[in-house]
């Protein structure tokens, strides 16, 4: 995600690495400053994995519409 950050907006790896924890924290409905790995249970890896997974198969575009004749 941070790398997709990076080739979007031209931030830093540590710029997009910031943003990248600061929206898991926000997913996840805890406090940025303990949103690391590291702090995680299995269980919450888990949890992240399943966010992360869906927030890529999201469409970095909205649809383009055809034309109705």
């Amino acid at each position: 995600l941070w790398q997709r950050k990076i080739a979007k907006d031209g931030c830093s790896k540590s710029a997009a690495r910031k943003a990248g924890y600061r929206w898991l924290a926000g997913q996840l409905g805890i406090p940025f400053e303990k949103c690391h790995i590291g702090y995680m249970s299995v269980e919450e890896c888990q949890r992240v994995v399943e966010i992360c997974t869906q927030a890529t198969k999201r469409p970095t575009t909205p649809p383009t519409k055809e034309p109705t004749a």
